[in-house]
């Protein structure tokens, strides 16, 4: 800094500050009186020097780290009791709160006041807010902390680093946002908010609920919208200083919660789970393993119990008001529809409660439960309650649940819709899930059911709770399960690009020649031969993995060898809800025309 023909160098130079304080702010963010002090410091050794002019405040800022909310006092030692900004006024702009520190700017975004002086905009900014018509949204969502250029970074309007540091990349008071974006940081494997995140996000939501109902009154008397599909916002809807958000959910509370969770895996990347954690998603299963119950029905049910997300207390006890009227009971979400169509297949209707005895003998219900339907009171009884879930004129009572709907009839149930549903749609366990939330088989799903993003939600939650019920399966009590969220969002792009080239191609007889053009766009090239032929590629290139034939997920490649009718064997693509494609689309291939099948999932490109 030169002065008078004199260079003037504070105790500290400036590159040695701001690396100190680098660090610090890095830690626990850097203090407004600090930098108060500094400015004041500044321009007093300036004076002294002899120097009448003042320093211009963009020096300082060109100097000195950005500021990030105010994170409390230092102690001697260098730590912060407090993280995360005190509340926020509402009465202030964004711009008003960046001038204070209390958020930091990022880049060279320019001030409000800027703007003004400028003439980019000639009214104040509340009477830009009061001629939109409706209020703006808010958006809540996970991101990358490692991507800073990225396309979720760019559209965001706000970003709460690691340490509840608040920046403002986008003023949406200068942009008026339509949506405003909050994002929230994570490192790989991060699956919930820091206490720090969490604390800086519930005043974010609170100010800005204030601000946007001081501009839009009326308007905002249902709510205000918050799309928090990751579930990191207070689980009611409300921020930290109360101020209510409406959400538009379609599922139940606890359903969504599920939802919400599940969510919060995407683009996570590579982490770990403990068993505990993992067992955290589930409710606890009581009634042994069934006789006709294989190892991975028992998973696609955890799965679809975990997503109904039952009292965990008492999960066999569950009542809950239908979606669509009536009851859904149970550690399932069982409904009367459940139970008749379970009635009509195994006793009949009208129902030969004879073949309750059989039940018996298989060992779907217990002894003394079949002895009861003995008694024609009993019988009538039980189909009194069976028909008052449909209704739910009269209550029910835990009791009646335990009498009528005993937890060792609600598994024999689940065991036959889940294995049922199984054989329709090929093992899919987002068709499985589906088709139980909508009350139709997987044959009867539609195109708009399929393609429905919240029932793609749903879907991919049942996925990936599947997954982690059969880790959990093959895991020991005290070994922590692995997890990559990476391959899923690989696959859902491989079995899009298959089915362009499919369209593109509409032939028949090129199968593996259609899955070399698909692979081929993902960088991956050498694959010689007939079909039948690319199990040796996939065996070697370590970007494919082999994983169960019986479990197969959107993206996966399968292999079928070399039979009597099918002497180049078959390779494809699956799509999922039980659709292949290669050169063509179609239905999934049947194993057992075949000269077995293996399967292979792309996990690196």
């Amino acid at each position: 800094m030169r002065d008078n023909g004199r260079y003037f160098v504070p105790p500290l130079g400036f590159e040695q500050y701001r690396q100190q304080h680098q660090s610090q702010s890095d830690a626990c963010g850097l203090l407004q009186n600090e930098a108060s002090w500094l400015k004041q410091t500044l321009r007093g050794a300036l004076q002294s020097a002899g120097g009448e002019r003042s320093l211009p405040e963009s020096n300082f800022r060109r100097f000195l780290p950005p500021f990030s909310i105010d994170h409390g006092q230092h102690q001697p030692d260098g730590r912060s009791h407090h993280h995360g900004p005190g509340e926020l006024d509402s009465r202030k702009s964004v711009a008003d709160l960046i001038g204070e520190g209390r958020m930091r700017r990022y880049g060279s975004q320019r001030s409000a006041d800027h703007c003004l002086s400028d003439g980019l905009f000639m009214e104040p900014l509340e009477s830009l807010h009061r001629r939109a018509e409706r209020p703006p949204s808010v958006s809540v969502m996970f991101g990358d902390a490692s991507r800073s250029t990225s396309r979720e970074h760019n559209d965001a309007n706000f970003e709460i680093g690691k340490f509840g540091r608040i920046k403002v990349l986008n003023d949406p008071e200068l942009n008026q946002s339509k949506e405003i974006r909050i994002k929230i940081d994570r490192e790989a494997g991060q699956l919930f908010a820091t206490p720090r995140q969490q604390h800086s996000l519930n005043q974010l939501l609170g100010y800005l609920g204030d601000r946007i109902r001081r501009h839009f009154g009326a308007a905002c008397d249902n709510g205000i919208r918050l799309d928090d599909q990751q579930g990191l916002s207070d689980g009611d809807g409300r921020s930290g200083s109360g101020r209510k958000f409406s959400r538009n959910d379609r599922f139940h509370s606890e359903t969504e919660d599920q939802i919400h969770r599940m969510n919060r895996f995407d683009g996570a990347g590579h982490g770990r789970l403990s068993r505990r954690e993992v067992d955290d998603y589930f409710s606890r299963r009581t009634v042994p393993q069934q006789r006709d119950e294989s190892k991975s029905v028992m998973a696609a049910k955890e799965a679809m119990s975990a997503l109904f997300n039952p009292d965990r207390r008492s999960p066999y006890d569950t009542l809950r008001p239908g979606l669509s009227g009536g009851l859904e009971v149970g550690r399932y979400g069982l409904t009367a529809d459940h139970l008749n169509g379970w009635l009509s297949k195994n006793i009949g209707l009208p129902p030969d409660w004879q073949k309750i005895q059989t039940l018996a003998n298989e060992g779907k219900v217990s002894p003394r439960f079949a002895d009861q339907f003995q008694n024609p009171n009993f019988a009538g009884e039980f189909l009194g309650f069976v028909d008052n879930l449909r209704t739910g004129q009269q209550p029910i009572s835990r009791l009646d649940m335990r009498r009528f709907l005993p937890k060792e009839l609600q598994e024999a149930v689940m065991t036959d819709i889940v294995s049922d549903f199984a054989r329709q749609c090929r093992g899919d366990m987002g068709a499985i899930a589906l088709s139980y939330r909508l009350g139709r088989s997987p044959e009867q799903l539609s195109a708009a059911d399929i393609n429905d993003p919240r029932n793609q939600s749903y879907a991919r939650s049942a996925q990936r709770l599947y997954g982690l019920a059969q880790s959990r399966q093959m895991s020991t009590p005290d070994s922590p399960l692995e997890y990559s969220c990476d391959r899923s969002e690989l696959g859902q792009r491989l079995a899009a690009e298959a089915v362009r080239t499919a369209r593109q191609m509409d032939s028949i007889g090129w199968c593996a020649r259609g899955v070399k053009r698909t692979l081929r766009r993902f960088g991956v090239d050498g694959i010689e031969g007939h079909a039948a032929d690319t199990k040796e590629f996939f065996d070697r290139d370590r970007r494919f993995q082999r994983v169960d034939i019986n479990h197969l997920q959107p993206g996966d490649i399968v292999v079928r060898g070399r039979s009597r009718g099918h002497r180049y064997g078959h390779v494809l693509v699956y799509l999922g809800n039980g659709m292949e494609a290669s050169d063509h689309v179609q239905r999934l291939s049947k194993a057992a025309k075949y000269g077995g099948s293996w399967a292979y999932r792309m996990v690196s490109t």
